[in-house]
């Protein structure tokens, strides 16, 4: 086992050689995204686990290619972007849910389509819409020119090196590491940093783009060109869930910020514990992102239903509860296997429950995260999968939540319903409700705020 604070400081330690190595391409990579919904690399240095691996370099530019021609097939399946007036605000999201209470009316919606999710976004915006097939020939290009740069030039090799050099095993980066600069990774910080900037000379007028801080690469990619050619714009990062300790690609260091990180010049967060927490490195750092509250934003859909305040801290942890009660939804987070591990504890607890047994059985429902495969969950007995429902109506429909990673936590708590939030095995708990309990307090109190205007917030800006 690997403390935290020492895989953090390592990572710094890396930045100013490798970024300058491999360019912007370093911020866009896995080691520095350090997103444990992603990458492994986190959970197995906690859990003390060496991945068996093997042919890394070839899987990784399978992944690449593979990549390369998704993105033509998304390009097949949304056609160009014509007849679209010149927006001064705009915003790049997921889902219209996820930028929530902002609509059409507030600045134009440019959305990024989720993995197994593409026919849904076949009448809507998109950010392929932007891209030319002549610009995916150029991203091909530009792809298989910066493998044969990382490779023959032994800028992996120098990676691989000094992380064989430190007390880390390389075996645990090895991964991460091909992936980042020769596989899938790379191809999608190329196209994403490509799209952004056709989105930039196609709307001249732009005066702010907003979007959901997450910490990830494509979001670096919309700050890169925004720093080097565009920087009248001003980027706006809003933070749409609480994120843990343990989410590490949210929590930037002093060493990112001193390496011109590509971060928004703003970023909204909900309630002051928040705001402190990100402004930490404001007096010292000019390029530290300046914080605002910005309002409860998709938590304001449910601002109707919520239980008295007393009612909003029924935390109940694996190790305190002694039954499931009531129908149960089950919300599934982005890494596969995380989202196997949970589904087999869910089962597990139907299972001892329920079956043999008299009583009536309550129904289990998986709300699967949109990267989830639709064949990723064997079904079996009174369990349903909700793939078109809203997190909110199905909240209303149960009694109990289980989660491990979500902000929907939050919103469970305040509704009145029972939460729980499991270990697993082979990952670190990145549940926000694993932390103290006036941490906890905090954020919900945060969260539901309402007198805050996220429209009048962001017209300050």
């Amino acid at each position: 086992m690997i403390p935290k604070n020492d895989y953090l400081n390592f990572i710094d330690d890396l930045t100013p050689k490798y970024k300058k190595l491999f360019g912007d391409t370093w911020w866009y990579s896995l080691l520095s995204e350090k997103n444990p919904s992603k990458s492994m690399v986190y959970h197995n240095l906690i859990k003390g686990t060496v991945p068996k691996g093997g042919f890394e370099a070839v899987k990784s530019i399978y992944l690449g290619v593979k990549k390369c021609l998704s993105f033509v097939v998304r390009r097949f399946l949304f056609k160009d972007a014509v007849g679209i007036s010149d927006p001064k605000i705009i915003f790049i999201t997921y889902d219209k849910n996820f930028m929530y209470p902002f609509n059409e009316e507030d600045g134009l919606h440019i959305y990024l389509p989720q993995k197994n999710r593409w026919k849904e976004y076949i009448d809507e915006l998109v950010i392929d819409n932007f891209v030319s097939y002549s610009d995916l020939l150029k991203l091909f290009t530009l792809y298989f020119f910066m493998v044969l740069d990382n490779v023959f030039c032994l800028k992996i090799y120098k990676l691989k090196k000094d992380i064989k050099n430190s007390f880390f095993p390389y075996k645990i980066f090895k991964e991460d590491v091909w992936r980042s600069f020769a596989g899938d990774v790379l191809v999608e910080g190329l196209f994403y940093e490509l799209a952004f900037e056709n989105v930039y000379k196609r709307f001249p007028n732009i005066e702010k783009v907003v979007y959901p801080y997450e910490g990830q690469a494509w979001e670096k990619a919309l700050n890169t060109k925004l720093n080097i050619k565009y920087g009248d714009i001003k980027s706006t990062g809003v933070l749409c869930s609480t994120p843990s300790d343990n989410t590490l690609n949210f929590w930037y260091s002093e060493q990112e910020i001193d390496n011109r990180l590509p971060i928004a010049g703003y970023l909204g967060v909900f309630g002051k514990d928040l705001k402190h927490r990100f402004n930490i490195y404001e007096q010292e750092y000019l390029n530290n992102p300046h914080t605002f509250l910005i309002g409860p934003m998709r938590f304001r859909n449910i601002q109707n239903k919520l239980k008295h305040c007393n009612d909003l801290l029924r935390i109940v942890h694996e190790k305190e509860h002694k039954r499931i009660v009531y129908d149960i939804l089950v919300i599934m987070p982005s890494n596969e296997q995380m989202a196997l591990e949970l589904w087999n504890w869910a089962i597990m607890e139907y299972k001892l429950q329920w079956v043999g047994s008299k009583q009536k059985r309550n129904k289990i429902v998986i709300k699967p995260h949109p990267d989830n495969r639709r064949d990723l969950f064997q079904f079996e007995g009174d369990i349903a999968l909700a793939y078109g429902s809203t997190v909110e109506d199905l909240l209303g429909k149960s009694n109990t939540v289980i989660s491990v990673d979500s902000s929907v936590e939050f919103m469970a708590l305040a509704l009145g319903k029972q939460v729980i939030s499991p270990s697993l095995p082979s990952f670190v708990n990145l549940s926000p409700l694993d932390e103290n309990i006036d941490k906890v307090k905090d954020y919900i109190n945060n969260y539901f705020d309402f007198s805050k205007d996220e429209r009048e917030e962001l017209n300050k800006i």
